[in-house]
């Protein structure tokens, strides 16, 4: 985005501007579900909680990256260090062969359910692995100090609610 002047904004203000959004975003969702609580609509209450929980899920890691992002602009990169250009290439890496892996597993879960099949415990763990890998590598890219893309973000939080709730 740009600012009014159409400056490109900073890593800095697109993670302020996306906590913000999320912010916003999660409240409007958490008032959509206390009105479907109130009129009585419990199983419509329900989805658009698990919608609201992924959205809080989002949210969080923004604000990680926020916070990430604070600390680099003041100099202290997080921890007193920055990741070097490789790490953030190896980082990168990990976290785009890791969605892969769980896009692959996720076509694997479909596919069987489109045929009626039931997963077997080694494709069960196998969608279990690659969604704690994707965590794990989007965590070391996060540290890494770089920032997910929106898509990857709510792919994340599709990895962890395969975590929370299971694959099935």
């Amino acid at each position: 985005m740009t600012d009014p002047m159409g400056q490109p904004e900073t890593t800095l203000e697109m993670a302020r501007r996306h906590v913000a959004e999320g912010e916003t975003r999660c409240a409007r969702h958490a008032e959509i579900v206390r009105k479907l609580i109130a009129g009585n609509h419990l199983a419509e209450a329900k989805a658009a909680k698990e919608v609201l929980e992924a959205l809080q899920r989002v949210l969080t890691t923004s604000r990680d990256h926020l916070r990430a992002e604070e600390a680099r602009a003041s100099g202290s990169g997080g921890h007193g260090m920055t990741a070097s250009p490789r790490d953030q290439l190896v980082a990168t890496d990990r976290l785009r062969r890791a969605v892969l892996a769980f896009r692959a597993a996720q076509i694997l879960v479909l596919t069987q359910q489109r045929q009626g099949k039931a997963l077997s415990q080694a494709d069960l763990d196998t969608v279990q692995d690659s969604a704690a890998e994707a965590v794990t590598a989007f965590q070391a890219f996060s540290a890494a100090g770089l920032i997910a893309s929106a898509g990857d973000q709510r792919l994340l939080a599709l990895v962890q609610k395969y975590l929370v709730d299971g694959a099935t």
